[in-house]
């Protein structure tokens, strides 16, 4: 029996904590929202980073699509959190 999950879309301002239960999501795509949460709301990089981790399962995963510098800076800030 094969069983389906659903994808579950939503919109997130990711200067503050998503409210949802730790552990949570096996995906999340994020597009262009390191860059925009930094410039629109000035945001820290880390702290969105670090609020991806949280809701995440333990072998969840980030698709990021942004800007080349931002992906640059997100690579290093991955590399060092794990």
């Amino acid at each position: 029996m094969k069983r389906r999950k659903a994808m579950k879309a939503f919109s997130s301002k990711w200067c503050e904590a998503f409210s949802t239960y730790p552990r949570t999501y096996d995906l999340i795509h994020a597009m262009l929202t390191v860059c925009s949460a930094y410039t629109k709301d000035k945001c820290n990089a880390e702290d969105i980073l670090l609020e991806m981790d949280r809701i995440l399962r333990p072998e969840g995963s980030v698709i990021f699509c942004d800007q080349v510098d931002v992906l640059v800076k997100v690579k290093k800030l991955v590399s060092s959190m794990r």
